[in-house]
């Protein structure tokens, strides 16, 4: 199993955008600086490292379809958001996932410890690492775990944030994965000397955000990037 350092101090909201009816499209905007940074072969551009600023959203439906409706314990969802469900801008790279998957576990037991709520946003398959020749990223995943049960209310995705103190603190991550051409087999990295992680200690609750005004800030800054910047996340 890989390990999750404790590295990024991360600061963010998650915020519900207003949508037309039907559209139940929740965003989650946040960002910190790197705190733990690795390029074993050296092949990005020098614009990433500790302390660098770092920005990401994640946003998805919460009317996705569960894949396994017969337990009440545990949803697995696959969302897509052009131009992706996953965007982070770190350094000089735009990176949007095309497709994510939502695991959500509420009140989950496992080898009889004690029940957890937990929900895990990552991707579904290794893509290639946008501006990065001969390197792909094999995982892009935020995760939050309940210190108990009352994080979560089902194992559907939260129609809104749910709060920080929720979820234990060190437990509260995104990282990203990857490597080159030649340490793959199947497809799959055999090994991670790419790495860009991040800890998640600050997230306002959600009576402390103003969906609307964060949201119209959140969209005006991911359009300024995609207009300013020609590389993808």
């Amino acid at each position: 199993m890989r390990s999750v350092r404790s590295i990024l101090v991360l600061g963010g909201a998650l915020v519900g955008l207003a949508q037309p009816a039907g559209a139940a499209l929740v965003t989650w905007v946040f960002g910190g600086t790197v705190g733990y940074f690795l390029d074993s072969h050296g092949v990005l551009d020098g614009s990433v490292g500790t302390g660098t600023p770092f920005d990401a959203s994640i946003t998805y439906e919460t009317d996705l379809v569960d894949a396994v409706p017969a337990d009440p314990t545990v949803g697995d969802y696959h969302q897509s958001v052009p131009p992706g469900a996953l965007v982070a801008h770190v350094g000089s790279y735009t990176i949007a996932v095309p497709m994510m998957r939502i695991i959500v576990y509420d009140d989950y037991v496992y080898m009889a410890q004690p029940a957890y709520d937990q929900i895990d946003f990552n991707t579904s398959a290794p893509f290639s690492f946008p501006g990065v020749s001969g390197a792909q990223i094999d995982q892009a995943d935020i995760g939050l775990l309940g210190t108990d049960t009352s994080a979560l209310s089902s194992d559907a995705p939260p129609p809104s944030p749910p709060a920080l103190s929720a979820f234990d603190p060190s437990s509260r991550f995104f990282t990203l994965l990857g490597c080159i051409e030649a340490e793959t087999s199947s497809g799959y990295c055999n090994t991670d000397s790419i790495e860009i992680s991040a800890h998640l200690t600050s997230l306002p609750e959600p009576a402390e955000s103003s969906a609307g005004c964060v949201a119209a800030l959140a969209l005006a800054g991911l359009a300024a990037r995609r207009r300013s910047r020609s590389r993808e996340r």
